[in-house]
């Protein structure tokens, strides 16, 4: 007896952790980038930076024929999010950003990547924040702090 009780314990633990571990590695959010989607990022002591994207929470699944707006929603593939879904996704990547301004008259900000070993990962991320209309797909999880975390990024649906 002991021993159905120990397999059966045995498989109910391995479900759980199987799960665990598929949340933390994402699930895709699909958006559509633009004018009203905002970028923020933060450098870290530790030379990697925080990428924060804001967005507003599309009111139909992305994978319905409705498309989302343009510059600003975003949406799961099977339903829309709710509102206790954060409105921002945040990741963590070892990049340098800068920024640079017209010295005289008014200036519109330019953002660039200029290093790191995860370069590669951020200009595109960047490059996609505000590049008007473009679809994109990030692989995300809600961190319960206010932003889901992304773990991977790509264009497209």
């Amino acid at each position: 007896m002991s021993n159905i009780v120990r397999i059966a314990i045995s498989m109910l633990m391995s479900i759980l952790f199987s799960q665990v571990a598929q949340s933390q590695s994402g699930f895709p959010l699909v958006c559509r980038s633009g004018g009203g989607m905002k970028l923020s990022w933060s450098s870290l002591f530790n030379a990697r930076t925080n990428l924060i994207a804001y967005f507003d929470r599309a009111p139909n699944a992305a994978g319905t024929n409705s498309p989302l707006q343009s510059g600003r929603q975003c949406a799961w593939i099977d339903r829309p999010m709710n509102s206790g879904e954060a409105g921002a996704m945040l990741w963590n990547l070892d990049a340098t950003l800068a920024t640079t301004l017209k010295a005289n008259g008014p200036s519109t900000p330019e953002v660039a990547v200029t290093g790191g070993s995860d370069m590669a990962c951020a200009r595109p991320f960047v490059d996609y924040m505000r590049t008007s209309s473009a679809y994109f797909t990030a692989t995300v999880y809600n961190s319960n702090a206010g932003y889901m975390v992304v773990t991977d990024f790509r264009g497209g649906r």
